[in-house]
């Protein structure tokens, strides 16, 4: 999976060289990626992939709204740069995390109505979503926040409100976290990426245990 996240201090035509170059490598024959010209990302590179592999890398555009902050930046919809890139050359967009559930699902679905204006199949494009996650095996809502906010904090910082951080990412009940599942699912969602933040194999347990087997019939 070759997967690409737009970032602020990136020109355009960095990125645009990234995505002819994530849709050209296949193994065999050898692909040169150019820079800009003005050289800030590196030289000029030349890349042979050894065994071939079968078929090119599918190609993941990441990026979406997020909620504002006085540190941030970006817009709290998708940019209309990153909306043609991933319409047009992606085989997977990833919504981020540092929205919420209706910032995702209003990005996906002003993706839709481009795929749809550009004559592009909508299931030609896969629907993904990365998110945070620390699961406590708990009914209590404030019992689970007690115990995930002092680990976010230290992971994400202190410039969001803890408010801000349950809007986003993947706290509360597992309960919750089911349900915000079966919303974004609803919508379209096909792929998702649960990512702890703490070094502890008991949350990959925990995250089966809790949240994903409730999905595995289905």
């Amino acid at each position: 999976m070759t997967l690409l996240d737009p970032l602020d201090d990136v020109d355009e035509e960095f990125l645009e060289n990234m995505v002819t170059y994530g849709k050209s490598v296949t193994g065999i024959d050898n692909v040169i990626f150019i820079s800009p010209a003005h050289g800030q990302h590196g030289p000029r590179i030349k890349v042979a992939i050894d065994p071939p592999l079968p078929a090119r890398p599918k190609l993941w555009v990441a990026g979406g709204g997020r909620t504002r902050t006085s540190l941030s930046p970006d817009p709290e919809t998708i940019a209309p740069t990153v909306l043609e890139r991933i319409c047009r050359k992606a085989d997977g967009w990833l919504a981020r995390a540092s929205g919420s559930n209706e910032t995702v699902i209003a990005d996906w679905r002003t993706i839709t109505r481009r795929l749809d204006e550009i004559g592009r199949a909508r299931d030609s494009l896969v629907f993904g979503h990365l998110n945070f996650v620390h699961v406590v095996p708990t009914d209590d809502e404030a019992a689970a926040f007690r115990e995930q906010r002092p680990v976010f904090e230290k992971v994400m910082g202190g410039h969001r409100s803890f408010e801000h951080l349950a809007n986003s990412y993947f706290l509360g009940t597992p309960g919750y976290m089911r349900e915000r599942i079966e919303e974004l699912a609803a919508t379209g969602l096909q792929y998702l990426v649960l990512a702890p933040v703490v070094y502890d194999i008991g949350q990959l347990d925990l995250i089966e245990s809790e949240v994903l087997r409730h999905f595995r019939t289905r």
